[in-house]
């Protein structure tokens, strides 16, 4: 037995790998019997599923739908007596059935039995780790089965009629309040209990294609990503063609369209349509916060004139996107930075950083935390890669702890002397107030002690001069107007955690090291635990306020013997050492990831897991039981079942006392939860190619207002359907898919993707209000990396319409964006989308920049040739792809293969060619089907479709 094969088999679990091969180098002959004990527990769960369920329907008077016999009521009549006939066999065959279930049930439980003996007797030193990865089985066949079955009986419960009460899977009431209502609005039944899901709260995906049309993108993008001795081009086609299986099967197969009940649906249309109200998180406790929208822009105002901050005159974002482009440019052509690194540097169509407020529901007048979201700053993937330098600097420093299970071990084997008391120091607004020119000259002195340089690296300077532009850069947008803060580090910015870091350890080494009077120090963030004599924590607090006048500390003292610090509660013992339990702040609503989230497994076991291994490390012995009892009851209100709770703190127990060594990082490709075809997809792709498989769910509630995450832009829903109405009713479709319906409000705002076609945009379109948006540039450059907005822009022209007839003419050229080539790709490589009509267009290649408000043509290759091989997937309906060879203006052939392991396939070549201002379309006609071909660019396979006639 391989252990490629085993993997397969194991229900998404990374753990079985290293197992395995330890196993092969033990014994062999275990890997065997290891698989039979997986086998054979799957089948005990399922036989153990299968006896719950019939039980249940017989409790009800239900007949599931196979041990149903109408057609004996068809063939003799509709009798009393015959339907009573009919009925008290079909209670004799669910009798008997469970009978049978009972007795292979034994049999089963018998050979687990001697299995288990045989391996712990060949691999004892392994047992525990088998034994666990077993019961994972386990329990995600016992979840998968028992969802199955409460659909079929609330199904059945529902065509036969009665009102007996069932275990819905619907959304229901959470028992958790965790909704603070501070605006005059007042909520409907429907409504209050949508929010009280809480804002991560995944809906079902309503139309299934839309997360395989994600799924078919980022395996696409990861493999093209992959070099051709690591991941051949033959391995790909096997991979697409697997995965092209999987996801027709799924489509015709399950039901792709999911219904919302009413409830849901009209709860999700008047929060949507609310524009009067502000609905958030508040800054501590996961409470949902809902606020008049006049009073929300009241408090920012008030918050920012009340702050450190200046109103600037213009917007700086062309300035700031400048200073990085210098450097950058200049350290390209000192040869510092590869290409590669430099498409990573440069923050493409960046945008100024927008300032929002989070309520501090737990203070006088609800005032506002400030956040900013720094995500799409010029300067934000620059400060993103100084941080992982500046933190090779600040590691393995003595006062700094890196969590709180860290703090619990190094602070609960310590006494406390007669006279010493625990205290703690907070900084007030530390990143708004570090002084940065101290600051900077302790990291150059860091650097110098620290960092080595080489001839391919980024020197001292280099490192100075970039740190200096990301310290600079704080500025950010609240509406239209724009601010600058006075002072400290940018608000949201990764290198500002590391920088005040660095700040504070140059004041520890200067202030606390050598002060004796202080016994027990460490710090977390700008949080500071503290062991001193009582009478000398005045004297510290005023030498550390003395450091430098911007920053100030404030002290808080223990009460009774009792302090909290992060989030656990020290306490004296009567042994004279230090007890902890875990600490929650009056704000705490208790609420987590909903169970009924359309969330992976693999999620929700996290959130027990997280919790169940809090309890046991941050708890005392005298206090572990107790909050065991408190997650327990905590995990049940937000809908956890007490049989998956309590096998996972088997599991956490089982691997706290048995820690194992981190393995070896591997590089992931992200896939959008779809369920059961999403888990295929992940268990295939493991198979195949040992891949590393993370996940994301859904549109979350969060999503559902335009206003949730407190967006304080102009951008509003209004203005983005009155964006999107115009294109999709004019419909300039290069290719028109069948139901694709648009996307709003996702981080990477898709635009191109519309109910009709893959649309383009309006005369105002990029270069008008949405000139930020996307600057629509791809390439393809040397290792299949890829890069946006440099040499290469993509344009496309659609063919007119002349009473309801293709014509000769074209339109204007379009500019379309990297994400509509991406997508239209996934979809013809892997046949998602079942394809009406053809609408033959194609594109060309302008290797400038393209001028922004004339949209002027630059260059266009004199001559592309294309090899086509057609390949049908399905000649009834058409739809499929082609593979193409390519070859540009240097005559340069390469070639990737877009539809493996047709059903149908037929070689066709022709060469297509044009010249300056022309354009020469072709149209090849098989027996049945047309080729449409569009998007041809340098070096570059964008994607073709077949439509039939």
């Amino acid at each position: 037995m391989s252990s490629e094969s085993m993997n397969s088999s194991t229900n998404n679990n990374r753990g079985w790998k290293p197992l395995i091969t330890k196993l092969q180098k033990l014994d062999g002959g275990a890997v065997v019997q290891v698989r039979k004990l997986e086998e054979m527990t799957k089948k005990q769960a399922t036989l153990q599923n299968h006896i719950i369920f019939l039980t249940r329907c017989r409790k009800l008077n239900i007949t599931p739908k196979g041990f149903q016999m109408k057609r004996l009521l068809t063939q003799f009549g509709d009798h009393e007596k015959i339907r009573t006939t009919v009925k008290e066999m079909e209670e004799k065959l669910m009798k008997t059935m469970i009978k049978i279930h009972y007795e292979n049930l034994h049999k089963i439980d018998n050979t687990i039995k001697q299995t288990n003996t045989t391996i712990r007797e060949k691999t004892p030193e392994l047992w525990s780790e088998i034994r666990n990865l077993i019961n994972k089985t386990k329990e995600i066949t016992n979840i998968n089965l028992k969802a199955k079955h409460i659909t079929k009986l609330n199904q059945l419960v529902q065509n036969n009629g009665t009102n007996t009460p069932t275990k819905s899977i619907q959304i229901q009431q959470s028992s958790t309040t965790a909704i603070e209502n501070r605006s005059t609005h007042k909520f409907s039944d429907s409504e209050m209990n949508l929010l009280k899901l809480g804002l991560n709260f995944s809906m079902k995906t309503r139309d299934l294609r839309l997360p395989l049309i994600e799924t078919a993108a980022a395996v696409e993008m990861r493999m093209m990503n992959e070099k051709e001795e690591v991941l051949p081009e033959y391995l790909k086609n096997n991979v697409r063609a697997g995965i092209s299986h999987i996801m027709k099967n799924s489509l015709t197969r399950d039901n792709y369209r999911n219904k919302w009940d009413s409830q849901t649906i009209e709860a999700i249309k008047s929060i949507k349509q609310n524009k009067d109200i502000v609905i958030g998180k508040a800054d501590k406790g996961n409470c949902i916060v809902v606020m008049n929208k006049t009073d929300y822009h009241a408090k920012m105002e008030e918050m920012i004139s009340d702050g450190p901050y200046t109103q600037l005159p213009h917007d700086p974002t062309e300035t700031y996107s400048k200073k990085v482009e210098i450097v950058c440019n200049k350290l390209l052509l000192q040869n510092k930075i590869t290409k590669a690194e430099y498409g990573r540097f440069i923050v493409k169509d960046a945008r100024s950083p927008i300032i929002y407020g989070a309520p501090k529901i737990h203070k006088d007048n609800c005032p506002l935390r400030p956040s900013v979201d720094f995500r799409k700053s010029p300067t934000y993937k620059i400060a993103k890669y100084l941080s992982q330098i500046l933190k090779t600097l600040s590691k393995d420093h003595h006062y700094t702890i890196k969590n709180s299970f860290d703090f619990v071990k190094q602070v609960k084997n310590i006494k406390i002397h007669r006279g010493d008391v625990k205290a703690s120091f907070d900084v007030k607004s530390l990143f708004t107030t570090v002084p940065i020119p101290e600051t900077l000259i302790y990291i150059k002195e860091q650097l110098d002690q620290k960092y080595e340089e080489s001839a391919d690296k980024l020197s001292k300077n280099d490192i100075m001069e970039l740190l200096k532009i990301c310290l600079s850069s704080t500025y950010f947008q609240y509406k239209d107007m724009y601010f600058h803060q006075k002072g400290g580090t940018a608000m949201g910015s990764p290198i500002s955690p590391i920088v005040a870091e660095l700040f504070l350890q140059m004041l520890e080494m200067k202030i606390i090291h050598q002060n004796r009077d202080i016994r027990f120090w460490r710090r977390f963030v700008d949080d500071a635990f503290i062991i001193a004599k009582g009478r000398k924590l005045k004297s510290i607090l005023d030498k550390l306020n003395n450091f430098n006048p911007a920053i100030e500390f404030t002290l808080e003292e223990e009460k009774n013997g009792k302090l909290a610090f992060l989030d656990t509660m020290l306490y004296d013992k009567i042994d004279g050492k230090i007890g902890h339990y875990v600490h929650r702040k009056p704000t705490h609503t208790n609420k987590y990831l909903d169970y009924q989230s359309f969330h992976p497994n693999a999620h929700k076991i996290s959130v027990c897991d997280t919790l169940l291994r809090r309890a046991i490390i941050l708890c005392d012995d005298d206090h572990v039981n107790e909050e065991i009892e408190f997650v327990t009851n905590t995990l049940k209100s937000n809908g956890y079942p007490n049989k998956m709770i309590q096998r996972r703190l088997q599991i956490v127990k089982e691997k706290i006392s048995h820690p194992q060594e981190p393995s070896e990082i591997q590089k992931r490709v992200i896939l959008p939860w779809a369920g059961k075809p999403t888990t295929r997809i992940a268990q295939f792709l493991r198979r195949k190619l040992s891949w590393e498989i993370g996940y994301y769910p859904g549109q979350k509630v969060s999503t559902l207002h335009p206003l949730l995450r407190y967006c304080t832009s102009q951008t509003s829903w209004k203005t983005i359907q009155s964006f999107l109405d115009p294109i999709a009713v004019r419909n300039h479709a290069v290719i028109p898919f069948n139901t694709i319906k648009p996307w709003v409000g996702r981080r990477n705002f898709l635009y191109p993707l519309y109910s009709r076609g893959l649309g383009q945009l309006d005369q105002s379109g990029i270069y008008g209000r949405w000139k930020k948006l996307e600057k629509l540039l791809v390439m393809m450059t040397e290792g299949y990396t890829y890069l946006r907005g440099r040499s290469q822009s993509i344009f496309l022209r659609r063919m007119l319409h002349v009473g309801g007839k293709r014509t000769e003419k074209f339109a204007e050229w379009e500019p379309v964006s990297y994400e509509a080539m991406k997508y239209a790709f996934a979809l013809c490589n892997y046949g998602i989308v079942r394809i009406k009509q053809g609408l033959v267009v194609l594109a060309y290649v302008d290797r400038t920049r393209p001028v922004k408000k004339t949209r002027k043509i630059k260059q266009i290759p004199t001559r592309i040739q294309i090899t086509t091989n057609i390949s049908l997937i399905d000649s009834s309906t058409g739809h499929g792809a082609v593979a193409l060879k390519i070859g540009g203006v240097k005559e340069q052939v390469w070639s990737t293969s877009l539809m493996p392991n047709p059903l149908i396939s037929m070689p066709l070549t022709s060469i297509i060619s044009y010249k300056q201002e022309t354009m020469l379309q072709t149209s090849f006609v098989t027996t049945s089907s047309e080729i449409s071909l569009f998007s041809v660019a340098n070096r570059f396979i964008i994607g073709q479709h077949i439509g039939i006639n």
